[in-house]
């Protein structure tokens, strides 16, 4: 099942900007997380950055929800980040699952 996964923080608590020290181990734990993936079953498909609006944005794949909460807890995202977890379905499985049952209706 494939999930988009929402980090957003402020600038008070953006990785860049806190106490040095708090700094180096959340940036080393989240250079891990696709190995951190890994050991919880979820495989990140891609991940997309825009700094100044304080925003990632991560497609993963993975059985459920948990496992994924599981990977953001373990790479430190969650301690600088509010992370939620969505299911979707890409664009021709939301074709072939919705729209074409409108049309055929």
């Amino acid at each position: 099942m494939l999930f988009m996964v929402e980090l957003t923080h402020g600038p008070e608590t953006c990785i860049a900007a806190r106490d040095p020290l708090i700094t180096e181990t959340d940036a080393r734990h989240f250079l891990e997380i696709k190995s951190i993936a890994i050991d919880h079953n979820v495989k990140i498909i891609n991940g997309w950055s825009f700094p100044i609006g304080h925003q990632l944005w991560y497609v993963v794949e993975a059985e459920e929800s948990h496992a994924i909460a599981e990977v953001f807890k373990d790479s430190r995202a969650a301690s600088w980040n509010t992370v939620r977890i969505n299911p979707v379905v890409n664009h021709d499985e939301f074709v072939e699952k919705i729209l074409k049952p409108i049309l055929n209706s």
